[in-house]
């Protein structure tokens, strides 16, 4: 394993004698763009300092150890059909992800931490309802790779401000995870009403990204750490520019 730099977060400064914590993390796939990378060299990097630690995936594509996908919960006959039928028909988003659910409800008693990654996308596979009860329980850790849970739909609104209060008349509904009817003021005030019931920390990569959750209504309770995505140091290092 190539070595990496943390900046803030550096696992080896953590004391030897300390027991060490067993975490779980949860994200939507191992392998894919940016967001899975982070997320899968951070497990990798936890089992190298060995701490005992999962990453739990709605989609596993590879195959590396202490990776593990979620366990398919049907949950009651038809009513998925009919979350699914209505969020088209409103505009929802994510509302109701029954494995999700579950798998938050049967974590191990062992688990000290669970570190949530992306919770969009992946045909909603999570469901923020199930953080209230979560949080309450074990330790929360959130990390942002992006601003979907500011906004009342998107992962990216660029130039629309409309996220810092309450979205409505969305300009761009095709913006992923496109929505085929504005629901966005609802999806956010949905944010709104239950991640203020929450506890747990947010890191997010870029002083940029915490100037964003100061804004935002839905997360500004929440404390901050900034944490840059780990960089092969090897490869990417300070140096003079090249004429």
């Amino acid at each position: 394993m190539p070595p990496f730099s943390h900046a803030e977060l550096e696992m080896s400064d953590i004391p030897a004698k300390a027991a060490p914590l067993s975490i779980v993390q949860v994200h939507s796939q191992d392998y894919g763009g940016g967001a899975e990378a982070v997320a899968r060299l951070h497990h990798q990097e936890l089992m190298l300092q060995g701490y005992p630690c999962r990453l739990i995936v709605a989609r596993k594509l590879g195959q590396d150890p202490g990776v593990e996908q979620i366990d398919y919960v049907r949950g009651p006959p038809g009513l998925r059909r009919l979350i699914r039928w209505i969020e088209r028909r409103t505009g929802g988003q994510y509302w109701y992800a029954p494995s999700f659910a579950a798998l938050l409800a049967r974590l191990p008693k062992q688990a000290q931490l669970v570190h949530l990654h992306s919770l969009h996308g992946i045909e909603s596979y999570a469901d923020i309802r199930p953080l209230i009860a979560l949080s309450r329980r074990i330790p929360v850790v959130l990390t942002l790779h992006d601003l979907w849970l500011l906004t009342g739909h998107c992962a990216y609104p660029l130039e629309c401000p409309r996220w810092r209060s309450g979205c409505g008349q969305c300009p761009d509904l095709e913006r992923y995870p496109a929505l085929p009817r504005d629901g966005t003021r609802a999806n956010w005030r949905r944010k709104l009403r239950i991640l203020a019931k929450v506890q747990g920390h947010l890191i997010v990569p870029s002083q940029w990204v915490a100037e964003q959750v100061a804004q935002s209504p839905i997360l500004r309770h929440l404390p901050v750490t900034v944490v840059p995505n780990p960089v092969d140091t090897r490869l990417f290092c300070p140096s003079d520019r090249i004429p």
